[in-house]
């Protein structure tokens, strides 16, 4: 698709389940209505590339978060040897997860919410470092009472008094999910 107009994020987030369920190889431009660009790579379905500022993913989950309204177009392109930088449900789940209406559910996502339980302990690590003792307390209860992983997270986000602390600890918190 080719949007010569600014549209919501949502038909970004539809392209790229497209991308994902087609299996898809090839590049997908982006530029948001905050005046910030992101080229992702695609190789059968998967994340294998990030250019923001940075080659790191969580930089353009950042610029896609920080917008409303994208501009994307699509090329096609030939495979290469790359191997996947980020499973394409967790960057789903990412940029959505300032939406929590929209989060997708699948089969995917369940294994994913197994992995990231797994990573509790580390969760619970960083969450101390803002909360202090009482963060074992806070990261168990927002496990046990959220879906997924994602929805842990922002909810451990908003029991952090200080917006910019939450900032923070949010940040910290994708950086260590793009890894999975």
């Amino acid at each position: 698709m080719a949007a010569s107009q600014f549209v919501p994020k949502s038909e970004l987030v539809n392209q790229l389940r497209h991308i994902m369920n087609a299996g898809k190889t090839g590049y997908l431009s982006i530029v948001t209505d905050t005046s910030r660009a992101a080229l992702l790579r695609f190789q059968q379905g998967k994340l294998v590339q990030s250019n923001v500022r940075s080659k790191n993913v969580s930089d353009a989950i950042q610029v896609i978060n920080q917008c409303r309204q994208v501009k994307f177009t699509y090329a096609d392109a030939p495979v290469d040897g790359h191997s996947d930088i980020m499973p394409m449900d967790t960057f789903l789940q990412l940029i959505l997860l300032e939406d929590d209406s929209q989060v997708p559910s699948s089969k995917e996502e369940t294994a994913e919410t197994e992995i990231a339980y797994s990573e509790a302990r580390v969760l619970k690590d960083m969450a101390a470092n803002y909360l202090g003792p009482i963060a074992d307390f806070i990261v168990e209860e927002a496990l046990a009472n959220n879906e997924n992983m994602l929805q842990a997270v922002q909810s451990i986000t908003k029991s952090i008094p200080d917006p910019n602390q939450a900032g923070q600890f949010k940040s910290e918190v994708l950086a260590i999910l793009r890894d999975i």
